[in-house]
């Protein structure tokens, strides 16, 4: 039921003033040490974004009367203006919407492309220029999915979706912890040094140094060009006023995309995979998208029925753990045989991946005393890829719509060029490709289904879900990012918070663990606790501490008219709702 107006108002109030405080707690909190925070719920809607601004703007449209489409899109080009180093229009993504009156969902392909004068073997033998300069940059797709989207689902004006953004490029921003860290890294220290970063070092370091945590950020020029988007409309960008101004920023930095690459691109719009859990049905993306990984993960532990007592102390946790991992392999291994599915026949390895009977067999091939070489597994060839970029977007609109949407520029800002006249960050996107004769570490060959061809999207870990029930509502959505790590990060979100029946901020803070069998060691979060390690490490299961790598950002509406979203504080974030009707 609907609040009235004069509640609405002073909830709004109320609220705002509590997100203001929320907002600076959350600037100046070290996330290690932070208390996981109780659940706060809302009755009409939410949006989870990896930037405490931008969860807010997409908020904000939903207050205006927008869809939920139209809140993901406000809160997409808010991340890319914010969150520069992981998002932007130089990049691309997926988008899954949800719509509750029709009981159909949509799935929008915006990945990047590669260009027409790519070829499979152009890293051979500069692996180098796969993720730097002109050459790693992917033809750019987000603009264009966001406008389909838009088309299809939205109701607000386009215009007035930028609006917010282009306020926050002029007046400017304080440049948070994970921008920071994003500076500091050696990556971007070592490409401001060279001639392929100068446009990033003029807007890094403004004044000879690195701009610190708290520092005011400014970017102009892409105010300048979000407010041609936004005026002139998604053509602007491919074959308008500002397409012979992409292209020369990509081709001076070494790079060989064209006008025809940019006018030539196309948004892929198809039925969402889909494959029921349990009693929900779970809705993501086809490839070359990894939602059909998160599934299958989702698929083999079905079968064990698992509940909060499945990690009620240490030996029961230690096997679900144990079994968690070991269907993270199988899954992973499958991953390796996929590809763009317009490129490479799929079709069966797809109904394979669906299947629950073959699922389930899988799951009959896990021992619980022990685990195996990699080849048990199933993989033969390495797939999956690096990555510090990504931004991730939940929205549950008051009509029980719902969009989950990510985004990159693959690496922290991307190809490491940007542009001086325009602003904009270039995605390196072709680095997510294998090449040919490139062996790993391991011995491992690079996987053909995912090699190099003009037109081609490469394969990708993001993997933005929807679960509905069987009445048609919404109760989950998720989503991460983190390279390799986004498909676990988000199974072990989904788990936590729908087996494990842990609340949304528990389920998300728990610490973390990741095997993608190649190499055959479960990487752990720094705060993983040590018995569990000991207890893992007697099933066979190698453990290493490693960096928080995934972040993720989720809705959940388990009952009616209780929302809660949650960010992820691993990214210093925060989620936005309104008309709280709970404490």
């Amino acid at each position: 039921m609907a609040l009235s107006q004069s509640t609405r108002i002073a909830f709004l109030i109320v609220f705002a003033g509590a997100l203001v405080a929320g907002i600076i707690g959350l600037i100046i909190a070290v996330t290690g040490s932070a208390r996981t925070p109780p659940p706060k719920y809302f009755s009409e809607g939410a949006v989870a974004a990896d930037s405490p601004y931008c969860s807010v703007v997409g908020r904000n449209m939903l207050i205006k009367g927008g869809t939920a489409v139209d809140a993901a899109i406000a809160t997409m080009i808010c991340s890319g203006t914010v969150n520069l180093h992981s998002t932007g229009i130089g990049g691309g993504g997926f988008l899954v919407v949800y719509t509750k009156k029709t009981k159909m969902a949509k799935a929008y392909n915006f990945r990047e492309t590669a260009p027409a004068m790519a070829s499979e073997n152009m890293y051979v033998p500069d692996s180098s220029k796969s993720s730097l300069g002109g050459l790693s940059v992917g033809v750019p797709g987000e603009v264009r999915g966001m406008y389909a989207a838009w088309k299809m689902h939205g109701k607000l004006p386009w215009k007035a979706l930028f609006e917010p953004s282009i306020r926050l490029a002029e007046d400017g921003f304080k440049v948070s912890i994970p921008i920071s860290a994003a500076i500091n890294s050696s990556s971007t220290q070592r490409a401001m040094q060279q001639d392929v970063g100068k446009g990033l070092k003029e807007l890094l370091q403004p004044n000879g140094t690195n701009l610190q945590i708290g520092d005011t950020m400014r970017r102009p020029a892409l105010a300048r060009t979000l407010r041609i988007i936004a005026n002139e409309g998604a053509e602007a960008f491919y074959t308008g006023s500002l397409a012979p101004k992409i292209v020369n920023d990509i081709r001076s930095a070494g790079g060989i995309i064209t006008a025809a690459d940019l006018a030539n691109y196309k948004v892929s719009v198809t039925d969402p995979i889909k494959i029921k859990i349990g009693n929900l049905t779970m809705y993501s993306l086809p490839p070359p998208s990894s939602g059909i990984v998160l599934g299958q993960i989702l698929s083999i532990l079905e079968g064990y029925k698992f509940t909060n007592a499945s990690v009620a102390n240490e030996e029961a946790t230690v096997l679900t753990y144990h079994r968690i991992i070991e269907a993270f392999k199988f899954a992973y291994s499958s991953r390796s045989y996929l590809g763009d599915p317009k490129f490479i026949d799929i079709k069966s390895k797809i109904a394979e991946m669906l299947n629950p009977t073959f699922n389930a067999n899988l799951r009959r091939k896990i021992n619980d005393n022990r685990s195996f070489l990699p080849s048990y597994y199933g993989g033969n060839f390495l797939s999956a890829t690096k990555s510090a970029g990504t931004s991730h977007m939940s929205v549950l609109a008051p009509n029980g719509d719902a969009v989950s949407v990510t985004s990159t520029v693959n690496l922290y800002f991307g190809s490491k060029v940007r542009s001086s006249t325009t602003g904009i960050i270039y995605n390196n996107e072709m680095d997510d490709f294998s090449t040919p004769g490139l062996v790993n570490a391991f011995g491992l060959r690079p996987s053909p289904a995912n090699f190099i061809k003009p037109g081609k999207r490469p394969l990708s870990s993001m993997s933005p879900s929807i679960f509905v029930d069987n009445m048609g509502m919404v109760k989950f959505i998720s989503g991460a990012s983190g390279g390799s790590r986004i498909t676990t990060a988000t199974a072990l979100v989904t788990m936590n918070h729908l087996w494990f029946h842990k609340a949304l901020p528990e389920a998300t803070k728990t610490p973390r663990f990741h095997n993608q069998v190649y190499p055959n060691v479960t990487l752990v979060e720094r705060d993983f606790p040590q018995n569990l390690i000991d207890g893992l490490a007697k099933r066979g299961n190698a453990c290493a501490k490693s960096g928080s790598g995934a972040v993720v950002q989720s809705i959940s509406q388990l009952k009616a008219m209780m929302i809660s979203a949650f960010s992820d504080l691993r990214k210093h974030s925060k989620a936005a709702g309104f008309f709280p009707s709970y404490p």
